[in-house]
C-alpha cells in the first residue's frame, strides 16, 4: 500500500499528465525520474480508466482492445436494481447528487454477506474533471481508517468500464434530523457533535481537506454514532504549505461547494486549508443549535452566500431567530431559556468558528473541539479569558460535590428543617388532591343522575362529561393546575365519545393551564400533551402533533410517573411518523411505547395489550411478518384474562385475520372474518370488516362476493369512519369489478381513490398510495392495456426502489406484477428478471408456502 507522502506525489504527477495528450503522456510516463519510478504502474492504471481509448491504447503494456461506449454505462443514473457491477449487485437506490449515485448493494458471488454502499460516477468516465475527482475520492478514503468515518471497502471497474467504490452503507439520518427526531438536548447535541470533529482531525493530520461538511455527508446511525460521508471534493495537501496540489481539479471544477456551509475563502476562489472545514463545522454546530444557518438557508447562491460572509456578521446564535416549536427538540420549555442556554460560552465558540478571516478561527479541529470538551466539563474555554467570577461559577459547577459538602456544616439545621416542612406540605397537598378528586368523581356521578324535572332518565356519558367540565371551571377557579389536569383528563374522555372537535378545545384548555401552573417535567402536564397532540393528529394536524409529542417526551424523559406520557407521546409519534411514509422510525416508537405501557401499567394489564396490538399493526407495515404475528399473540394471550373494551377485542382479533391473510392463510382469514360480523361492532368497524373480507374473497378468486362484500363496506360508512377507510374499500370494489369484466369503470375509480388519499394527507410515498397505483396498473393490465400499465409500472419500481425500508413486501409485489407486463408486451427476459428479484426479496419476508412463492408466480396485485 503507498504511503502518505507517496499518495500526495501520485495525485501531484496524475495532475500533470492529465493536462498532456496521449502521445506526450506515454514519453511523460517513461521518463519519470528515479524517486517516482515505483508509481508508474499505478499512474497508468488511474490514466486508462481516466481517459479515452485511445490513451489506453497508448500507455498499455501489449495490445489492449478499447471498450466499445455503447458497452459502457453512460453514466451513474443508467444503473438500475440488479444490475451487477463487479461482485456486487444493486439493491436499491440511496441517493443521487450531481456527481455520483449511491446504491444499496450485495455481494453477487456470495462471498461476504453485507450491504454495502456502492458508489457510482453520475457523468461519463472518459477525460472529465469529475470522473478524476471520483478516482481521487477513492485514493483519498484509502488513506483514512476512523470508525467515525464511512470505511472503503473496495473500488474497482466493471466489465463494461463502469468504475466505482464501494463503501460502509450508513443506516441512520443527517445529524440534524436525528438530532431533532431524537428530541437532544443541546449537551447531548455537542457530544455528538464531537464525534463529528474527531473525524474531521483525523482526515487533516492524514493531510485531508474535506470541503463539503453539511448536514447530509454527516450520518448518525441507529447507535447514535456519527459517520463522515462524501470525501468527493476532498482535496489533500502538502504539509509545508497546506496549498491544493491540485490545480486543474480545483480550477475546472466549477463550484464544487455548497453556499450555505461554505467558508468565504471557498466562495471568493481563494485557496483552501484546514480553516475551511472548521467555517463548515461552525456552521454546522450553528444549525445544530439553533435549527437555522448563520447566513441564510443552505439553498442560497453563491453570489448571496459571499455578499453574506463578506458584509454581514453572523448573528450570535442566542440572538438567531429562533422558532418556539424546535425548542421542545432541545429539551428546553421555551425561546426564553434556549437562548439562555446559548448566550455565553457557546456563542463565543460557534462565532470563534465563523470568523472570515482564516486567520482569526481556531487554528485546529482540535482546539475546536478542546473548547467544546471544556465547555461540557464546566471549565473556561481558550477562546476567552475568564473573569474571576466566572472561574468561581465554573469551579462551583465542576466540583459541585465538594462545593455543597463546604457549606453542609453552616445550613444543615435549616436544611433538614426545610426538607421535613417541604415533605410535609407534598404530604398535605397529596391527600388535598386526593380528596378533591374523589370528590370530584363524586359529583360527577351525581350531576348526571336524574333530576325532580326528568324523572326516570339515565345519565350518560356525555351527561356526565358535560357535567365534569362545568364542575372543574366552578370547583376549582382559584386552583389553576388542578383544573388544568383535570380538564385535560375530561378532555380525553369526550374524545373518546367519538367528539374529537370539543375533546380538542378542551384538552387545549387544559393543556394552557398546566404549561403556565405546572413545572416543565410534570407528568400530569406531559400527559396532557401528549392527549392533546393525539386530538391534532385526528384533525390531520400532523406537524402540531409531532411537536407536543416531542416535547413531552423530552421534558418528561425520567421516573416511573411520567411513563405513561411517555407511552401516550410514543403512540402519537409513531402515527406520524406513518403518515409520513417513515415506517422503521414508526416502529421504533411503538417498540418504545410497549415498554413505557409495562412501566405504567404492568405487562398484563389491558393497556398493555392495546399496545402490543398496535406494535402489531406497525410491524406489519414494516414487512415484519413473523414479528407482528408474535405480537399480536401476545396481546390476544394477555387479553384472554381481562375485561376490554369491545372495540379493543374484536381490533385485536380483526389484526389476527389480516396477519392470517398477509402470510396466506385466506381460508383462515376469511372464517376469521365471518366471525366477527356476527359480533355487534360500530357502523365503521363492519364496514371495515366487510372491506378486508372483499381483499379475502379476491385472494381465493370469488370476485362476485369480493364485489359485494365491498358494497356493503360502502354502504355502512358512517360518520365515525375514518376518512381513508371509504377509499379502501373503493380500491376492493374496483379490483372486484375489473375482473368481473367492468375494466373502464375500475379505472376510474381507482383514480379517485389516488387522488383521494392525497387530500386525506397520506404523502405520495405512503404504502398505501403505492398499492393503489399498483391496482390500477394491474386493472389496465387485464384490460389489455399493457403498454399504459408498463410505463405506469416503471414509474411505480423508480419510486418504491427509493422509499423507507419496510416496504420491501410491497416493492416485490410491484417488481411481480412490472414481469407480467413486461412477459405481456414481449420482454421475457426482463420480466424474468424483475421476478426473480421479487421472488429473492420476498422468500425471507413470507413463509415458504405462500401463494406468491409457489410456481406459477401470480400476475395479480395484493392488498
Amino acid at each position: 500500500m503507498l504511503n502518505a507522502a507517496d499518495m500526495r506525489t501520485l495525485s501531484r504527477l496524475l495532475d500533470e499528465a492529465l493536462a498532456l495528450d496521449p502521445a506526450a503522456a506515454a514519453a511523460w510516463l517513461s521518463a519519470l525520474p528515479p524517486p517516482h519510478r515505483h508509481l508508474a504502474p499505478r499512474l497508468r492504471a488511474m490514466l486508462i480508466d481516466l481517459r479515452s481509448p485511445g490513451f489506453a491504447n497508448f500507455l498499455a503494456d501489449g495490445p489492449r482492445v478499447a471498450h466499445d461506449p455503447a458497452d459502457a454505462l453512460a453514466d451513474g443514473a443508467a444503473a438500475r436494481a440488479g444490475d451487477v457491477l463487479g461482485p456486487y449487485t444493486l439493491v436499491r437506490l440511496l441517493g443521487r447528487g450531481g456527481m455520483a449515485s449511491v446504491w444499496s448493494a450485495e455481494r453477487a458471488d456470495g462471498l461476504v454477506k453485507r450491504s454495502v454502499a456502492l458508489k457510482i460516477p453520475a457523468v461519463s468516465v472518459r477525460s472529465t474533471v469529475q470522473a478524476q475527482r471520483f478516482v481521487r475520492e477513492r485514493d483519498v478514503l484509502a488513506l483514512l481508517n476512523h470508525p467515525r468515518i464511512a470505511r472503503l471497502y473496495d473500488a474497482g471497474v466493471s466489465a463494461a468500464g463502469q468504475p466505482y467504490i464501494v463503501l460502509e452503507h450508513v443506516d441512520g439520518l443527517p445529524i440534524t434530523q436525528a438530532c431533532d427526531a431524537a428530541a437532544m438536548p443541546l449537551t447531548a447535541r455537542l457530544r455528538v457533535f464531537l464525534q463529528v470533529l474527531a473525524a474531521v482531525d483525523h482526515a487533516h493530520k492524514h493531510l485531508v481537506v474535506h470541503r463539503d461538511i453539511k448536514p447530509s455527508n454527516v450520518f448518525v446511525d441507529r447507535s447514535g454514532e456519527v459517520k463522515l460521508l462524501d470525501f468527493g471534493i476532498a482535496k489533500l495537501m502538502t504539509a509545508a504549505s497546506g496549498d491544493d496540489i491540485a490545480p486543474p481539479l480545483t480550477l475546472e471544477a466549477g463550484c464544487a461547494l455548497t453556499p450555505g456551509y461554505a467558508a468565504p475563502e471557498q466562495l471568493e476562489g481563494r485557496p483552501v486549508s484546514t480553516a475551511t472545514d472548521v467555517y463548515a463545522l461552525g456552521v454546522l454546530l450553528y444549525e445544530l443549535l439553533c435549527g437555522c444557518l448563520p447566513h441564510g438557508p443552505a439553498t442560497a447562491s453563491v453570489a448571496r452566500a459571499l455578499q453574506a460572509s463578506l458584509h454581514e456578521p453572523p448573528t450570535p446564535p442566542s440572538r438567531a431567530a429562533l422558532q418556539p416549536q424546535a425548542a421542545s427538540r432541545r429539551g428546553l420549555p421555551g425561546v426564553a431559556a434556549w437562548r439562555a442556554a446559548l448566550a455565553g460560552d457557546l456563542d463565543v465558540i460557534t462565532l470563534k468558528a465563523l470568523q472570515r478571516d482564516p486567520a482569526d478561527r481556531y487554528s485546529s479541529v482540535e482546539r475546536f473541539a478542546g473548547d467544546i470538551r471544556r465547555l461540557l466539563d464546566h471549565r473556561p474555554i481558550a477562546a476567552r479569558p475568564p473573569s474571576a467570577g466566572r472561574r468561581l461559577q465554573l469551579l462551583a459547577r465542576r466540583h459541585r460535590a465538594a462545593t455543597v459538602t463546604a457549606g453542609l456544616g453552616l445550613v444543615v439545621a435549616v436544611g433538614l428543617a426545610g426538607l421535613a416542612w417541604q415533605q410535609q406540605q407534598q404530604k398535605q397537598a397529596q391527600e388535598a388532591r386526593s380528596v378533591a378528586i374523589r370528590d370530584f368523581m363524586f359529583d360527577l356521578v351525581d350531576d348526571a343522575e336524574a333530576d325532580e324535572q326528568h324523572p326516570g332518565s339515565e345519565p350518560t356519558g356525555r351527561a356526565m362529561v358535560a357535567g365534569a367540565v362545568q364542575r372543574a371551571r366552578a370547583s376549582f377557579a382559584q386552583q389553576p393546575r388542578l383544573r388544568g389536569e383535570l380538564l385535560a383528563e375530561v378532555g380525553r374522555m369526550q374524545d373518546r365519545l367519538g367528539e374529537e372537535a370539543d375533546a380538542g378545545r378542551l384538552l387545549r384548555e387544559g393543556l394552557d393551564l398546566l404549561q403556565t401552573h405546572a413545572p416543565p417535567g410534570d407528568a400530569a402536564l406531559n400527559k396532557a400533551r401528549a392527549h392533546a397532540a393525539a386530538s391534532a393528529l385526528q384533525q390531520g394536524q400532523v406537524d402540531d402533533a409531532a411537536a407536543l409529542a416531542s416535547t413531552a417526551l423530552a421534558a418528561c424523559r425520567q421516573g416511573d410517573d411520567c411513563a405513561k406520557a411517555r407511552y401516550y407521546a410514543h403512540a402519537v409519534l409513531c402515527s406520524v411518523e406513518l403518515r409520513r411514509a417513515r415506517v422503521a422510525d414508526a416502529l421504533g416508537h411503538m417498540r418504545a411505547g410497549v415498554a413505557e405501557s409495562e412501566r405504567a401499567f404492568g405487562p398484563g394489564h389491558p393497556e398493555t395489550a392495546r399496545a402490543l396490538q398496535a406494535l402489531a399493526v406497525v410491524a406489519r407495515q414494516a414487512g415484519q411478518l413473523t414479528l407482528a404475528m408474535q405480537t399480536i399473540d401476545r396481546a390476544l394471550a394477555i387479553s384472554q384474562a381481562q375485561t376490554l373494551r369491545l372495540t379493543d377485542r374484536i381490533e385485536m382479533q380483526r389484526t389476527r385475520a389480516v396477519l392470517s391473510f398477509d402470510l396466506g392463510h385466506y381460508a383462515d382469514a376469511r372464517q376469521r372474518l365471518e366471525a366477527l360480523l356476527q359480533q355487534n361492532g360500530a357502523a365503521s368497524e363492519r364496514a371495515l370488516l366487510w372491506r378486508l373480507l372483499a381483499n379475502v374473497h379476491l385472494a381465493l378468486g370469488d370476485a362476485a362476493a369480493a364485489r359485494d362484500a365491498a358494497a356493503h363496506a360502502l354502504a355502512g360508512t358512517a360518520p365515525s369512519t375514518p376518512e381513508a377507510e371509504p377509499l379502501f374499500a373503493h380500491q376492493a370494489h374496483a379490483r372486484a369489478i375489473a375482473l368481473l369484466g367492468q375494466p373502464q369503470a375500475a379505472a376510474q375509480e381507482l383514480q379517485a381513490v389516488i387522488e383521494g388519499l392525497g387530500q386525506a394527507g397520506y404523502s405520495a410515498h405512503a404504502m398505501e398510495v403505492f398499492r393503489a397505483r399498483r391496482t390500477q396498473a394491474a386493472v389496465l393490465l387485464g384490460a389489455g392495456q399493457a403498454g399504459t400499465a408498463l410505463a405506469l409500472l416503471q414509474a411505480l419500481r423508480h419510486e418504491q426502489s427509493q422509499a423507507a425500508a419496510g416496504q420491501e413486501i410491497d416493492y416485490a409485489k410491484t417488481l411481480n406484477l412490472l414481469g407480467c407486463a413486461l412477459h405481456t408486451t414481449g420482454q421475457a427476459d426482463a420480466g424474468q428478471q424483475a421476478q426473480r428479484e421479487a421472488a429473492r426479496l420476498l422468500a425471507p419476508r413470507l413463509p415458504a408456502d405462500h401463494p406468491l412463492l409457489q410456481p406459477p408466480i401470480p400476475c395479480a396485485t395484493e392488498p
